[in-house]
């Protein structure tokens, strides 16, 4: 359990995972696994989003430094998210390039989350724990 949970703008069930930054990442940047990395430092370093389905979740805070920890929501509550202004209550996200979440498309990239307010361009958000599944924690 994190304990300042509110002041990081996820829940209290929020699954959290602390991973390396492989570049400098922004506190809410979506991020995904860093593939520039070998063996299996390619699941311990993340990167900032391209709208790929590489995505882990939502950085919680920024990191300038490479190598730096980086705590990010992997499944759960995130507030303030960023949307492309397109999103509506109750719809399937999917990762989208510039670090944003979009609409869901049938046979596009996986869908990520779900959204629980219309974007206005942020919106609060509930992983789908997709990135759980990636990082290989969920057997």
């Amino acid at each position: 359990m994190i304990n300042n949970a509110g002041d990081l703008g996820i829940g209290l069930n929020t699954i959290v995972v602390t991973l390396w930054a492989g570049s400098a990442i922004t506190a809410k940047q979506n991020v995904k696994l860093d593939t520039s990395q070998t063996g299996e430092d390619r699941v311990k370093y993340v990167v900032p989003d391209d709208g790929s389905a590489l995505f882990v979740g939502v950085a919680l805070e920024a990191q300038a430094t490479t190598g730096g920890d980086v705590r990010v929501a992997v499944a759960g509550y995130v507030e303030a998210a960023v949307g492309d202004g397109s999103v509506a209550s109750g719809e399937p996200l999917m990762p989208k390039a510039g670090s944003v979440f979009d609409t869901h498309d049938a046979g596009a990239l996986p869908m990520v989350g779900v959204a629980l307010e219309d974007d206005a361009p942020a919106v609060d958000i509930c992983l789908s724990g997709y990135g759980l599944n990636l990082l290989g924690m969920i057997k």
